[in-house]
């Protein structure tokens, strides 16, 4: 039996309420920390929309024949093609959103231990994940929060190009772990890429529900694009 887990709000998850939250976070540093003064004040003072901006024309850019997904390194390419930041500019500002995303994740216990008990009655596990980061990033977070499931496979769209989305993602694993998915249980938060899709190939589902932001939430959140702290409280409660 192959038990695979999604990443993201299954195994981790971060302090913001919104993933664009680190952003945020990245943008508050970049205004004050003297060590970014040399990059121009409108990317300091914009760096928010820009990197959702930017982000959006990458995908537009790299995602066609057959392409599903772009990794972190291609969408601060698309900062220095644009004219906002130059090449060495763009390579500080990647490693300060790896290393934000480090600071502020958090492991999720009840997924870590079932698959430590997955792991102990001499289970096959592995992680697969539909995001822009490198695997050597993920890699990086994950052993910020347990060494044990950092030492897992681990498969990622934007090194694949291929997504968990249309069942892609699950085709490479199935080949590479030489599985079956008569013979594969997963398990994630998305309703469609961790249930519907897996289901469709046979693959055995577990969902798990991860709570999201209440409507008060997302309200405060549109009305306070910018704030830091609102990020926290949203997803604190």
């Amino acid at each position: 039996m192959l038990y695979s887990f999604d990443v993201f709000d299954t195994i981790i998850t971060r302090k913001t309420a919104k993933p664009t939250g680190i952003f945020k976070i990245m943008q508050k540093e970049l205004e004050t920390g003297e060590v970014y003064s040399d990059i121009s004040r409108y990317v300091r003072e914009n760096f928010y929309d820009l990197r959702i901006k930017i982000e959006k024309l990458t995908r537009v850019s790299y995602c066609y024949n057959g392409i599903q997904d772009v990794t972190l390194s291609q969408i601060y390419d698309g900062f220095v093609r644009t004219g906002y930041l130059t090449a060495k500019q763009a390579c500080r500002l990647e490693e300060l959103e790896v290393g934000t995303e480090v600071d502020h994740m958090l492991g999720i216990k009840e997924n870590i231990d079932a698959i430590k008990k997955l792991l102990q009655d001499k289970n096959r596990v592995v992680l697969i994940s539909d995001m822009y980061l490198e695997r050597k990033a993920i890699h990086r977070i994950l052993l910020s929060v347990d060494e044990v499931v950092a030492g897992l496979p681990l498969y990622v769209s934007s090194e694949y190009k291929k997504n968990k989305w249309n069942g892609d993602l699950f085709r490479i694993v199935k080949e590479k772990e030489k599985a079956e998915f008569s013979g594969w249980i997963h398990r994630g938060d998305n309703l469609r890429s961790d249930v519907q899709i897996p289901e469709a190939l046979g693959i055995k589902t577990q969902r798990f529900c991860f709570e999201g932001l209440r409507n008060a939430e997302k309200y405060v959140l549109d009305q306070e694009t910018r704030g830091i702290y609102t990020e926290y409280a949203a997803a604190a409660s």
